[in-house]
């Protein structure tokens, strides 16, 4: 999560830069329209943190 929240956000968004080249839209305009799922990423990685058995639950029943 913490790897795809970096590859998204500038200065150094190499998946951000790319998806802009590829479409031909402007960088500015791309990010805006990134910023809801930056921040449900977030919320989500500082979920996963704060309470780890979220997301060990599944592989905790398998056992």
């Amino acid at each position: 999560m913490n790897i795809t929240i970096a590859l998204i956000t500038p200065p150094m968004g190499a998946c951000l830069y790319v998806a802009s080249a590829v479409s031909k839209i402007d960088l500015a305009v791309m990010f805006r329209e990134i910023i809801p799922f930056i921040f449900y990423a977030l919320l989500i990685l500082f979920l996963v943190i704060l309470v780890p058995d979220f997301v060990l639950f599944i592989p905790g029943a398998l056992n």
